[in-house]
């Protein structure tokens, strides 16, 4: 018995290893490559991985085990995590939002089929991870660790820092994880779980600026952007946001969109602009961007912050 347990250990010890030595090298360099097929074999690797475990443990009928109390309770105290959750992402958004923040162009401007495959892609995801978080992660740092609350405390703490380098993400998803493995371990329903990950980040997308969500991107995605992010969350890019998409500025500049690129010019970038530069947001605009999307825009480049936050 005590060498089998050794031999889980081993096992446990190995796949842990092996799953955060690729996951980490996928995330961080792979994913940043110019294709997307650079990352296909870390992802037969991280597959084979879990399937192997869980497999190892008996399967999903093991993994799996019949379910304790009632349906309904299960989707009550899912709900009730959720709801207490939602209500401060809500909140939080309420307190970070500046008047020039729209909800993302993605949200905006999709058709029912848009949005269906959208609420479909995020199923998808939050899927894949409550099966990595529930199915691999932590059985596998359980039998590591041994004592249960040590290893869902270290479960969650590993499934936030997988998020890294949004700190956003990474706070909100070491909370979550420990409630979702709690609440898996109380009545070994997925679904429910399912259900409140996909909800949450929906909603974090939608409520959260991206300077405060990266998009619900993770690794070097994300990492290429946080420059951008930063200056966006300084309050001095703040106040000139404010300022450029008051009403009040636009009818100063004689309430044209010309002028108005013209003047984004001047007082963000400090220079006049080019007619080809003119021109150009000229175009976008046509096209529908608002004039909050645009100044976002030009507060995002690294002209500006170079400019104004030197």
């Amino acid at each position: 018995m005590e060498q089998r347990s050794l031999t889980g250990l081993r096992r446990s010890l190995v796949e842990a290893s092996v799953f955060l030595g690729v996951f980490i090298v996928d995330l961080w360099i792979l994913r940043g490559l110019s294709s997307p097929l650079f990352e296909l074999p870390a992802i037969f690797v991280i597959a084979a991985i879990v399937a192997t475990s869980i497999k190892r443990r008996g399967g999903f009928e093991q993994v799996f085990p019949h379910a304790s109390g009632s349906l309904r309770k299960a989707w009550l105290e899912t709900l009730a995590a959720t709801t207490v959750f939602a209500i401060g992402i809500l909140a939080w958004g309420m307190s970070v939002r500046g008047s020039y923040d729209e909800i993302p162009l993605k949200i905006a401007q999709a058709s029912a089929v848009g949005l269906s495959v959208w609420v479909g892609q995020h199923l998808i995801w939050a899927s894949l991870q409550q099966v990595l978080l529930q199915l691999f992660l932590r059985p596998v740092i359980g039998e590591i660790l041994k004592k249960p609350a040590i290893a869902t405390a270290a479960t969650a703490m590993l499934f936030g820092l997988l998020h890294l380098p949004c700190a956003t993400l990474v706070v909100s998803t070491i909370f979550l994880g420990a409630i979702w493995i709690i609440l898996f371990a109380r009545h070994h329903r997925i679904l429910p779980l399912i259900v409140s990950h996909a909800t949450l980040a929906a909603l974090a997308f939608v409520v959260l600026p991206p300077q405060w969500n990266c998009g619900l991107n993770v690794g070097v995605t994300a990492q290429e952007k946080q420059p951008k992010y930063r200056v966006l969350r300084l309050p001095e890019t703040r106040e000139i946001l404010e300022t450029v998409t008051s009403d009040d500025y636009f009818k100063s500049l004689g309430g044209t969109n010309r002028d108005f690129i013209k003047s984004l010019y001047r007082d963000m970038l400090g220079r006049p602009p080019a007619d080809a530069e003119v021109q150009h947001w000229i175009a976008q605009m046509n096209q529908g961007l608002s004039r909050n999307r645009v100044a976002v825009a030009f507060a995002g480049t690294q002209e500006f912050r170079k400019k104004f936050l030197k």
